[in-house]
């Protein structure tokens, strides 16, 4: 019997759910194990909170994913979902960067301005467009 794309497709979509589904399991488990680990306090601050970072951005999209499955919406959906997020998110750091920016306490490096310049320039120019449409 020859398998049609179609049914290769969805082979191999089941292998790669298979093997997101075991290395959610994986991490899953090792982050409880590092929760008593942190519950030592002995870590980098700076660490630290970049680690909250990134598992709240791995939370905000699983959800996203989540709902998106229980509402069979698809990858628009998901798309759309993670979009609104990322918005929030991004007006969240601008409000915390702009605070932190205008401390007399933080002295970012030339490189570090100009690179957060360019991507702002990028992002400005999108925004125009979208707003034009």
């Amino acid at each position: 019997m020859q398998l049609t794309s179609s049914d290769q497709l969805t082979g191999a979509d089941r292998t790669y759910t298979d093997q997101v589904s075991a290395q959610t399991e994986r991490i899953t488990a090792e982050l409880n194990k590092l929760e008593q680990m942190l519950m030592a306090g002995m870590v980098d601050r700076r660490v630290l909170v970049s680690f909250r970072e990134a598992v709240n951005r791995i939370r905000n999209t699983s959800w996203s994913v989540q709902q998106s499955l229980e509402a069979h919406g698809g990858e628009n959906a998901v798309a759309s979902m993670l979009l609104k997020d990322r918005i929030r998110i991004a007006e969240q750091l601008a409000t915390q960067l702009s605070a932190d920016l205008s401390s007399p306490a933080t002295q970012p490096t030339a490189l570090e301005i100009a690179s957060l310049e360019k991507a702002i320039e990028s992002l400005s120019v999108v925004l125009l467009k979208r707003k034009g449409n």
